[in-house]
C-alpha cells in the first residue's frame, strides 16, 4: 500500500492546480508505459488487459532488472489498496472493499439494469466509467465507482441503490477519504474511510 500511495502522491504533484481530464489520466497511464517499455507500441487497452485481474493493480513504477548483462526496464504493478468504510448510518455500507478491475462490472449494477427496464448493463458501465479506475467492492456486494458524468465517486448498495457520493480529492484513481454526504447532501451518517 505504501508504494501505491507513494506513486499517486506523485502523481497527484504533476497535477497540482486542478484535477486532470479522464482522458489524460488515461493517456498518461499508457504514455508512462510505452516510456518504460520503448521497444513496444502500447495501447490503453493492452495496458489495461496486460494486469492481473485478481488483484487490479496500476503500472507506476519503473524498475530495473540485469539479465545476461543487460539492463532491461520493466513496469512493476503496484496493488491498489483496500478501503475499510465505517461510520455509515445505513450498515450494510460498512465494511472492508477491495478494488475491482474497472472492465468488470457490480452485480449489483447488474441488478439495478435489470430493475429498471431491462437495459443492457455493458453500455451503460462503460458510458458511467473511464475503464482505468478501480471500483471497489464489498462482500456484501455493496461497491464504490467513479462516474465520469458526474465527476463524483459514489456508494451503492448491493442492490445498486445509490446511497452517498463525494467530490473526488487530488486523484481520481482512489476514492476520497474525506467529504462523503448522502444524496440530499447531509453529512451527517455518511461514512468515513481509511485505506488498510
Amino acid at each position: 500500500m505504501k508504494e501505491f500511495l507513494r506513486a499517486n502522491e506523485v502523481f497527484r504533484n504533476r497535477n497540482k492546480g486542478g484535477h486532470r481530464g479522464l482522458l489524460d489520466v488515461a493517456l498518461t497511464l499508457t504514455t508512462f508505459v510505452s516510456l518504460a517499455v520503448p521497444s513496444q507500441q502500447l495501447s490503453l487497452s493492452t495496458v489495461i488487459s496486460a494486469l492481473p485481474v485478481n488483484s487490479w493493480s496500476l503500472p507506476m513504477r519503473r524498475v530495473q532488472a540485469t539479465e545476461n548483462l543487460s539492463t532491461k526496464t520493466f513496469v512493476k504493478p503496484i496493488a491498489v489498496p483496500s478501503l475499510q468504510v465505517s461510520m455509515a448510518v445505513d450498515r450494510g455500507i460498512n465494511g472492508v472493499y477491495n478494488a475491482r478491475d474497472p472492465k468488470s462490472i457490480p452485480a449489483g449494477f447488474v441488478r439495478m439494469c435489470h430493475k429498471a427496464g431491462g437495459f443492457a448493463p455493458r453500455p451503460i458501465w462503460d458510458e458511467l466509467t473511464n475503464g482505468v479506475t478501480p471500483w471497489f467492492e464489498s462482500k456484501d456486494g455493496c461497491f464504490m465507482y467513479f462516474n465520469c458524468h458526474d465527476s463524483r465517486w459514489w456508494i451503492d448498495d448491493s442492490s445498486g441503490s445509490p446511497m452517498y457520493l463525494a467530490v473526488p480529492d487530488e486523484s481520481l484513481l482512489l476514492p476520497p477519504i474525506n467529504g462523503w454526504v448522502t444524496l440530499t447532501g447531509r453529512k451527517a451518517g455518511a461514512p468515513r474511510m481509511n485505506f488498510i
